[in-house]
């Protein structure tokens, strides 16, 4: 009886740990994609759908300007519709990018 118990438990173990590595590999390989400005801005894969509108000429003239950053934030919201979160972000990405050249 007691091996029939040990088994029970020892398969279940097993089944349990094998949808676990399942569902971790599904969410790797069929989850969201990364979201920028990480590697998705960066790098030469295939263009990311979920990547922010590219920034307009007068939103880059404000956000060199680095005591400009809130009115390039609201000028770039008003263009894309982004959100606060995701104007800061591309704001921030291009403006340390101007500055390191």
């Amino acid at each position: 009886m007691l091996d029939v118990t040990l088994v029970a438990v020892f398969a279940a173990v097993f089944v349990l740990t094998l949808l676990g590595i399942v569902g971790f590999f599904k969410r790797r390989m069929f989850g969201p994609p990364n979201r920028w400005p990480g590697s998705s801005l960066m790098s030469r894969g295939p263009i990311d759908r979920n990547a922010p509108p590219p920034i307009s000429d007068r939103v880059l003239e404000i956000a060199i300007d680095p005591n400009r950053k809130i009115e390039a934030c609201k000028a770039y919201i008003d263009e894309t519709g982004a959100s606060l979160r995701d104007a800061k972000a591309i704001i921030e990405f291009y403006s340390d990018e101007y500055h390191r050249r």
